[in-house]
């Protein structure tokens, strides 16, 4: 497959997106213009919904949900399997 068509990622060092527990989790953002985006949280790293991420493979709103993640005052959660 064409490198232009494959599925673009975020990924922040400090997480091990694979197999992580919030694969799957989806944040509704609403941009600076109002329009509604998904940033969405995958095995790959963070995608977005927006056009600028589409075209560049970063935008503020995956870099503001990055920041949330990884700051030391975020709720961090430990996953345990059953």
């Amino acid at each position: 497959m064409n490198k232009k068509y494959e599925p673009r990622y975020y990924k922040i060092p400090e997480i091990k997106f694979k197999g992580h527990f919030m694969v799957g989790f989806d944040w509704d953002i609403t941009g600076s213009t109002g329009n509604s985006y998904s940033v969405g949280f995958n095995d790959g790293g963070l995608d977005c919904s927006c056009p600028g991420f589409g075209w560049q493979g970063k935008c503020k709103h995956v870099k503001g949900i990055a920041a949330n993640l990884i700051a030391e005052d975020y709720p961090k959660y430990a996953h345990f399997s059953g």
